[in-house]
């Protein structure tokens, strides 16, 4: 397998932890002590942010971890596919909120252009610009311009 960096660790990767540990019934303590993890922590504590997702192993804790449940850290932590798609799927969500801000303003512009084409209107070509305008400067406020 090719190697790669340690990804963030998430709630998905502490479930996969977890359902490895428990096809070996092992307990948190037992896994720590196989892994030799050192033991002047609280072991079991640990083990247990990692399983929630509120904590994540260092890569060498990583390392002992798998190598004690017999696996690679591939096997635990979200490939690349898994954490671009859910990049690009916080990404439209931020997108989606943004415009469900901005599009009334773009849908009264795009109106007042339809109408001075039709007609030819001096005054709703300097509605439409004004809009414009107001339009720009809301996108620029928005995005700290």
């Amino acid at each position: 397998m090719p190697a790669r960096t340690i990804a963030p660790w998430t709630p998905e990767c502490g479930a996969r932890l977890r359902e490895r540990r428990l096809a070996m019934k092992l307990s948190q303590g037992a896994l720590g002590r196989k892994a030799g993890l050192s033991v002047t922590g609280d072991v079991c504590s640990s083990l247990s942010r990692y399983e929630t997702g509120r904590g994540g192993p260092s890569r060498e804790a990583l390392l002992k971890l798998t190598a004690a449940l017999g696996c690679s850290p591939d096997d635990l932590l979200p490939d690349a596919d898994e954490r671009r798609r859910a990049a690009k799927a916080k990404a439209k969500a931020k997108a989606k909120a943004k415009a469900a801000i901005v599009s009334p303003a773009v849908d009264d512009v795009e109106w007042l252009v339809c109408r001075a084409i039709e007609r030819m209107d001096d005054a709703a070509l300097s509605a439409c610009l004004v809009a414009v305008r107001a339009e720009r400067a809301v996108r620029r406020i928005g995005a700290g311009l």
